[in-house]
């Protein structure tokens, strides 16, 4: 005689019985990532599968031995690398005459219109800013794959 299906729990098949991939349940996920998301603004992980590169050069070891990080944590950083548009200058000069453009440490970019009217933006360091933020947003709109 037939059984009909019951919504027992002791009726279920173990993962060991079950033939179909185990799913990892959302509470286990949740635990794993407790620690790592109670740091601010965490973004993600990143984890690299067949990766078939040069790998690194583990410091830890003395005997040098190589090792290749597969898992990394995306976070925001402490202190930001992000870039921000400073002052904008117009000249009537070629660009490499400009004391802004000579100098290596400022970050200059140089928009040329004709040879007597050049443009001339710096970009200065926005530490509240981080370079992964910036690849996420057009302007003001937030991407979200």
């Amino acid at each position: 005689m037939p059984t009909t299906p019951t919504n027992n729990e002791n009726d279920k098949l173990s993962e060991g019985e079950n033939d179909s991939p185990s799913i990892t349940p959302t509470h286990v996920i949740n635990s794993i990532l407790e620690d790592v998301t109670d740091e601010p603004e965490y973004y993600g992980e990143l984890i690299l599968l067949g990766y078939n590169g040069a790998s690194e050069t583990s410091r830890n070891h003395s005997n040098s031995r190589r090792t290749h990080r597969s898992k990394m944590v995306i976070k925001k950083k402490d202190i930001g690398n992000g870039v921000k548009k400073g002052k904008m200058i117009s000249i009537q000069a070629p660009p490499s005459q400009s004391t802004a453009v000579q100098d290596s440490s400022r970050h200059v970019v140089s928009y040329s219109y004709n040879k007597q009217h050049t443009v001339l933006v710096e970009y200065v360091n926005d530490p509240t800013k981080d370079m992964f933020q910036v690849s996420l947003t057009v302007g003001e709109r937030i991407i979200n794959f």
